[in-house]
């Protein structure tokens, strides 16, 4: 039998214990029930009491960490399926239309429209942390709307005039500040075959297509509607924009404008001069013909919308001494208060490679442009070089040549070492396994690029930087540590 008389201490029990037992108390005594079913007892050292005293505070805390973890996910969930469920009715209640779908991407990479990204809760007891996975939420049409409503309104500012009634902002640089034609007036372009007008007029569709703004597209030459609206989309224009807003239109004996019922554009193109003056019966050489051309195709457009921007395609006099002005008579000009250009071919673009052509000015009466006569103002880069069936245009004011000109293939590589992506990329892997806030991210990629890319502004460097760090994200490129910092994820395939 336990003599009542002993203590946990070891004081008292020498008696039973016999000389062996410590007595500075570094045994103690615990009772137990023998295999008999007969009162025992045994002896355990201090170290062995501490050792399951932590023991069993460290299985608390980690039930009570189990469960405040559980609470977190329960909450997370429950915030994550009402924020879904929003904006589930908010798409179902007004989804967008074909339009604004092509619309939202242009918007995301202007900075516009933020991608609607839910995270959904993982649970802690799968990955040890408290994270999330992104749930990106398809936006509704309003948002595009409202964003597409946001864009054009600061596009308006940009346009605003910067002398009474004159702006030259149509046919923008790459890189310079300047434009080559006026708005809401009617320009002229002309060259030889080949040199590249049509090319050169489809991107400048392309600003007016990209802003929502209706253009209409008048052929009198050989080619189709098709044909057009396919080139327009190989410049990098999205099927449905150019489905929606651009309007070829295959002019035949009798057509007038508006009889398609089609609204009233901003721009108009009339390609060329003098086919269309064959249809009207008029003879090219004849000082009035160009008055004729103007009030039967441009005029009805003026009368509906006075903003209304044209521009008339012709080719350059047969004669040695007619190759710097438009074929036909001298006063072909004299109804066009815009400016004027030749365009003349330096390097033939061929497909699977690059060429250009050299802009001249012909007439400014209102001497905006900034542009002297005689001198090239400007070049049209026609680059099909990068072997996917696209075509890159570009007006710049820099000639693509002598030491300013790369070759495709260092160019290539250039860009895939500088591109916002491949900045992004090695920025997050550099950061380990520390990686680096949203933001902080962000700064170290607009530095690089702002490095690498010094001519293109913070606004376009910043809506490049969000559209990549989100497909980065989307690709599991990249994830989050358990201090919510987003860090590179190595074993994860990279991006094509």
């Amino acid at each position: 039998m336990h003599d009542s008389t002993a203590r946990d201490d070891g004081t008292g029990n020498d008696d039973q214990l016999g000389d062996g037992y410590d007595r500075n108390g570094q045994l103690h005594v615990l009772p137990i029930v023998g295999r008999d079913g007969e009162p025992s007892f045994t002896l355990v050292s201090r170290e062995e009491i501490e050792a399951a005293h932590a023991a069993a505070l460290e299985e608390e805390a980690e039930r009570e960490e189990d469960r405040a973890n559980d609470e977190w996910y329960h909450g997370a969930v429950k915030d994550f399926e009402a924020k879904r469920a929003y904006w589930r009715e908010q798409y179902e209640a007004d989804p967008p239309s074909a339009v604004e779908k092509a619309l939202a991407q242009n918007l995301l990479t202007a900075g516009y429209l933020e991608e609607t990204q839910l995270g959904r809760p993982i649970s802690p007891r799968d990955t040890g942390a408290r994270e999330y996975e992104p749930f990106q939420a398809l936006p509704p049409g309003w948002l595009i709307r409202e964003a597409n409503a946001r864009y054009n309104e600061d596009r308006q500012k940009e346009l605003q005039e910067t002398t009474a009634d004159i702006r030259v902002d149509v046919g923008r640089f790459e890189d310079s500040a300047r434009a080559l034609f006026y708005r809401a007036k009617l320009n002229y372009l002309f060259g030889k075959g080949g040199s590249g007008k049509t090319t050169l007029l489809l991107h400048v569709v392309a600003e007016y297509v990209m802003n929502s703004q209706p253009v209409v597209w008048l052929t009198f030459e050989d080619m189709t509607g098709d044909e057009l609206r396919d080139m327009l989309v190989r410049q990098g224009v999205h099927q449905i924009l150019a489905d929606y807003y651009f309007h070829p239109v295959k002019v035949t004996k009798g057509w007038v404008p508006f009889d398609n019922e089609e609204e009233p554009p901003s721009l108009v193109i009339l390609d060329s001069v003098n086919p269309c003056m064959k249809l009207l019966g008029l003879n090219p050489n004849d000082a009035d013909a160009m008055s004729d051309v103007v009030t039967t195709y441009f005029d009805p457009y003026r009368d509906a919308d006075p903003e209304m921007t044209g521009i008339a395609i012709d080719h350059v006099g047969l004669s040695e001494k007619a190759q710097d002005r438009p074929s036909g008579h001298h006063s072909k000009l004299d109804k066009f208060q815009g400016a004027a250009y030749r365009l003349a071919p330096i390097r033939d673009g061929v497909d699977g490679d690059w060429g250009y052509s050299a802009l001249y000015l012909a007439k400014d009466n209102k001497g905006k442009t900034g542009f002297r006569k005689g001198k090239p103002v400007g070049y049209l880069v026609m680059d099909s070089s990068a072997g996917d069936d696209t075509l890159d245009v570009r007006i710049t004011a820099e000639e693509p040549t002598g030491t300013s000109h790369t070759p495709p293939s260092e160019r290539a590589a250039a860009i895939e070492g500088n591109s916002t992506r491949a900045i992004a990329e090695r920025l997050i892997a550099a950061a380990g396994a520390d990686g680096l806030s949203r933001k902080e991210w962000g700064a170290a990629i607009l530095a690089e690029l702002k490095t690498a890319k010094p001519d293109v502004d913070d606004a376009r460097h910043n809506a490049d930087i969000r559209d990549n760090i989100s497909k980065l994200r989307r690709a599991e490129v990249v994830g989050q540590n358990s201090d919510g910092n987003l860090i590179h994820l190595p074993t994860v395939k990279p991006l094509d």
